[in-house]
C-alpha cells in the first residue's frame, strides 16, 4: 500500500527529493539495499542540501562495505 503511494507520488513529482528519500527507506526497511542506494543517490542528487538522504545513503553504502 505505501510502495504504491510513493511510486503514485513519484510519478506526479518526479524531482521532489523528498519522495526518493521515503522510497529509499522504505526499499532499505525490505532488505533491497541496492534499490534504497539508487533512490537516496537520486534525492540527493536532486538536492544535495537533503541531509536526511544523505546521512542514510552513507549508512547503507557503509554497510553494504563499499567504497
Amino acid at each position: 500500500m505505501a510502495a504504491e503511494r510513493l511510486e503514485k507520488a513519484r510519478e506526479r513529482a518526479p524531482a521532489n527529493d523528498r519522495i526518493y528519500y521515503l522510497v529509499g527507506v522504505l526499499e532499505s526497511n525490505r532488505g533491497k539495499s541496492a534499490e534504497a542506494i539508487a533512490d537516496w543517490r537520486k534525492g540527493v542528487e536532486l538536492n544535495p542540501r537533503n541531509l536526511r538522504a544523505t546521512y542514510q545513503l552513507a549508512e547503507e553504502i557503509e554497510r553494504q562495505g563499499d567504497a
